[in-house]
């Protein structure tokens, strides 16, 4: 426990006030120390289902049809813009994209002297 100090005394000892907490978390660990662990235990095996909760929860929110319509309308103005400014510019470039595979060879490898 604790010591309280006579009201005169001006200095301040750090060894009784550390002596006094240890004490203190010994008698609080002496008297529900169980409690402790049955709590650390129940809370370290019940938190992968407070998580999945957590993030379904979380998926369900993100996916509300409120939250949503905001957002389609949103990606389809994007999209609309996308559309025009690819098609004018493949309207602008004239020129035909072909395809030449025959100028792309393979390295030939190097023969070694093993």
């Amino acid at each position: 426990m604790i010591k309280p100090r006579p009201v005169g005394e001006a200095s301040f000892r750090w060894g009784e006030y550390a002596e006094g907490l240890f004490d203190t978390a010994i008698d609080m660990l002496a008297m529900y120390g169980w409690r402790i662990v049955f709590t650390v235990a129940a809370i370290y095996a019940l938190k992968p289902y407070v998580q999945r909760w957590a993030a379904a929860r979380s998926l369900a929110q993100a996916q509300a049809p409120e939250r949503v319509r905001v957002l389609d309308a949103a990606r389809a103005r994007a999209r609309e813009e996308q559309i025009k400014k690819f098609s004018s510019a493949t309207a602008s470039n004239n020129t035909k994209v072909t395809e030449d595979t025959g100028s792309i060879k393979p390295k030939a490898f190097p023969s070694s002297t093993f």
